[in-house]
């Protein structure tokens, strides 16, 4: 099993290190301060043994777009991602790329857990997640009803989001006030907030 390591804080990844050698003495580490830097590394095996451990930097603007492009790259690769927040609409973009979350105050307690988790081919790892809070009244959401409240919560009218989904503006207004049921909430002020919070 090789595991390879991305966080920009030097710190952060020798000590990183140091846990995945207390438990996986001969396996192969490789670290990196940026996701850019691995998306150029080839010297990667396309090996189903690939775990990531990533740094959650959600302050880069291209974070998004390089974990697509590093899926892409090497589709095996399984993604534990580490945070210390992230919000619903982060966690959105990105579940369908990686296979575990963890919080940053809780790695040494989660992150072997995780790691067998994902090396036996499962995924879904979000034990971290906090399931008290705003994902649990999400999950209530049909996926359509998901995709009117995410463009209600990013700013968009009625009229936009009836081109943007090619649906009626009669057929909007029943989605959103079924949201708005759902979520228990009265404005798109809420609703904005709802999803901008974190959750872990």
């Amino acid at each position: 099993m090789d595991f390879l390591i991305v966080d920009s804080y030097w710190p952060s990844r020798k000590g990183l290190i140091t846990l995945v050698k207390s438990n996986f003495y001969s396996a192969r580490i490789l670290e990196f301060e940026l996701l850019e830097e691995l998306l150029l590394f080839n010297d990667l095996e396309k090996s189903s043994n690939n775990i990531l451990l990533l740094d959650a930097n959600m302050a880069c603007d291209s974070f998004f777009e390089n974990v697509e492009k590093l899926k892409d790259k090497f589709p095996e690769i399984k993604i534990i991602l580490i945070a210390s927040k992230i919000n619903y609409f982060q966690f959105f973009k990105l579940k369908d790329h990686i296979h575990a979350t963890l919080s940053k105050h809780q790695i040494e307690k989660k992150i072997f857990g995780a790691i067998e988790f994902v090396s036996k081919g499962y995924r879904d790892y979000f034990s971290s997640v906090n399931q008290t809070n705003s994902v649990i009244d999400i999950k209530k959401l049909t996926p359509r009803e998901l995709e009117v409240a995410i463009l209600l919560s990013k700013g968009f009218g009625n009229k936009e989001i009836v081109w943007k989904l090619n649906l009626k503006k009669e057929t909007i207004s029943t989605y959103r006030k079924r949201v708005f049921v759902k979520l228990n909430i009265n404005n798109n002020i809420e609703l904005a907030n709802y999803f901008t919070k974190s959750i872990l």
